[in-house]
């Protein structure tokens, strides 16, 4: 299994492709922008005289995240984290819409004292771009869905 993949546009499509030597990574990498909607930047790349480009698609990194919490009882805190790209978590503003690659909490599951866990699901509205700087200034609302999971007799 490969960490990262790379393709080249067609015109038409994206064709996956494996550089032969080091001779042919003379190109110019410009701004990463996430093409294939998966939360992580992603590469481009252009020859000198910018007629072919190549996109080099990063494979997520979810090492960074914290995903587990336990206390001194054994109490345990899950959080479960989505991109934004995904329609289950997010709806995109109207306007000035902000696109990149980002994370959000999307579950936090917390041990009830039954045995069972008590979930938290997370949505968002509205991720808004601050022009100046191209970065995200905010959601327009963020929406917490409290709920239960029945996972043993106790808690049903």
């Amino acid at each position: 299994d490969q960490a990262n993949s790379t393709a080249r546009c067609t015109g038409t499509a994206l064709q996956n492709f494996v550089e032969a030597s080091a001779a042919t990574l003379a190109y110019k990498m410009a701004r990463g922008m996430d093409f294939n909607a998966d939360g992580e930047p992603d590469g481009t790349y252009t020859d000198a005289a910018g007629l072919t480009w190549r996109y080099y698609f990063k494979k997520a990194n979810n090492r960074n995240r914290l995903r587990k919490i336990t206390d001194g009882l054994g109490n345990q805190t899950l959080i479960t984290y989505k991109p934004i790209s995904a329609a289950t978590v997010h709806t995109p503003a109207t306007t000035n819409k902000f696109v990149g690659p980002l994370y959000v909490v999307s579950q936090v599951q917390q041990s009830n004292g039954l045995g069972g866990l008590f979930a938290t699901l997370y949505t968002y509205q509205g991720a808004t771009r601050f022009k100046p700087l191209n970065s995200l200034l905010g959601f327009k609302k963020h929406v917490c869905n409290l709920g239960r999971k029945p996972n043993n007799r106790a808690d049903r």
